[in-house]
């Protein structure tokens, strides 16, 4: 599918013919020019042990660049259009723009990606297209994107939510477990069992007398089915997100409706929460602003360049 047409010459020698894969409105995509975007990927490619899912990589790495290319290729004709230009000091100050950020010389960058077989007119060209689609994007989507304080105060409260939702919790539990291979049935009943003793608690028994006396847990049920503190980020055992998700929205004191776990049904109460750790908002406030720019930019900019792919003639034949 990707092998170049060949051909034979009078002296009967083998001649490469290059091939279009893509046509955008009247410019061509060749196969050549696809081949040399995906060298840099190669080694990677080449450390797949499978044969077959190397092959299936590859062709989606090649399906996946050739969308860039066109991509690339529809932005080319609206900055054209918009007579949005980049030069070659702009391509340097690009170039001089990642150095920096990683730490590098700009010679390190070109010598990183010649040894990659990309050569440096290859890359520079790259870094054209890059800085090209960002002017043109900057010069017809900033104006679409409106960021306002409701917006800033609204992202503050949606991470305070998951702040709260992710901080530290003291819990207790009653817990009632299924048989070894459970038959839905099985199931069934341990459910109605449990629910029968939500409905106890909520008739106003005491949880610590219900989990002594019914409670399958032996390890918690002499502490009042006490489990203790729960980090749900906690990198060595992190708490499931089924668990995290039944103790939401509970207040301390609280009990959570009948949950089922992977061993069994849980009923849960919230002794305490830890307190979040937030800062106030007037010292977040411009990193939530440029966040929050950066992502509508980002939305804006599909919404855009997906306008600019439904306008324009593409042909594909990869």
């Amino acid at each position: 599918m990707l092998a170049c047409v060949i051909v034979w010459s009078s002296s009967v020698q083998a001649e490469v013919v290059d091939r279009i894969v893509a046509v955008v409105e009247d410019d061509a995509i060749f196969l050549s020019e696809l081949e040399r975007r995906v060298r840099p990927f190669e080694r990677q490619l080449t450390q797949v042990p499978d044969g077959r899912e190397r092959a299936t990589r590859r062709e989606q790495v090649f399906r996946e660049t050739l969308e860039r290319m066109i991509d690339d290729a529809v932005i080319r004709r609206a900055a054209t259009r918009a007579q949005v230009n980049v030069t070659p000091a702009d391509v340097d100050r690009m170039i001089h723009g990642l150095a920096q950020q990683r730490g590098v010389s700009e010679q390190d960058i070109y010598a990183a990606v010649e040894s990659e077989g990309v050569t440096r007119a290859e890359y520079r060209r790259v870094m054209e297209a890059e800085v090209l689609r960002l002017r043109l994007m900057n010069v017809r989507v900033r104006g679409r994107v409106n960021i306002t304080s409701t917006d800033i105060v609204g992202e503050y409260r949606r991470r305070t939510r998951q702040a709260a939702d992710r901080a530290p919790f003291h819990l207790a539990h009653l817990f009632l477990a299924f048989p070894e291979n459970p038959t839905a049935t099985q199931i069934a009943e341990v459910r109605a069992r449990s629910e029968a003793l939500r409905d106890q608690l909520n008739g106003g028994s005491e949880f610590g007398a219900l989990v002594a006396a019914h409670s399958e847990d032996s390890s918690s049920r002499e502490s009042a089915g006490d489990l203790g503190v729960v980090d749900p980020d906690n990198p060595d055992a992190p708490a499931p997100e089924w668990l995290v998700n039944a103790v939401r929205s509970l207040q301390p004191g609280q009990i959570s409706t009948v949950t089922r776990g992977e061993n069994g049904f849980h009923i849960f109460r919230l002794l305490s929460r830890q307190p979040p750790e937030v800062p106030q908002l007037e010292a977040v406030r411009d990193e939530l602003y440029n966040e929050l720019l950066n992502r509508e930019m980002a939305r804006q900019q599909r919404i855009y360049l997906r306008e600019l792919r439904q306008r324009a003639s593409v042909d594909v034949r990869l």
